[in-house]
């Protein structure tokens, strides 16, 4: 009798978390007006003195409230990588999809790292 009732509970407990998970929509990059809150990454001063310049990729999913759930980085030297990682992680989005329908999403960020011709850090546009 035991066996049952717990076996009921986690069924039921299953049925609910299922019903909470939002559909997830892939994008190849998110749009500009989405974003809320963006962070440009600090020049790792190891990388600039190697004049190491270029474009981190990162694979990130935005979660329903807007924020970053997850990250995994696609491409990038290896200097630069964690500055982008650090910046993106406090990106804020407006959430996706509808109020009754939240969705997560699933896209790729490009973060680029350029000097200008004295090999100091240059602001590009993310």
């Amino acid at each position: 009798m035991r066996v049952w009732k717990l076996s009921g509970l986690a069924m039921a407990l299953a049925v609910a978390l299922c019903a909470q998970q939002a559909k997830i929509v892939r994008m190849p990059s998110p749009p500009e007006s989405k974003i809320i809150r963006k962070i440009q990454p600090a020049y790792p001063a190891d990388a600039a003195d190697l004049r190491i310049q270029g474009v981190v990729k990162l694979s990130v999913t935005i979660g329903t409230d807007g924020r970053i759930e997850h990250m995994k980085v696609l491409s990038g030297h290896p200097l630069l990588t964690p500055a982008a990682m650090q910046a993106v992680r406090r990106w804020v989005f407006e959430p996706f999809g509808t109020d009754d329908q939240p969705v997560r999403v699933i896209t790729e960020i490009d973060v680029p790292f350029l000097l200008d011709g004295l090999g100091r850090p240059s602001a590009p546009k993310l």
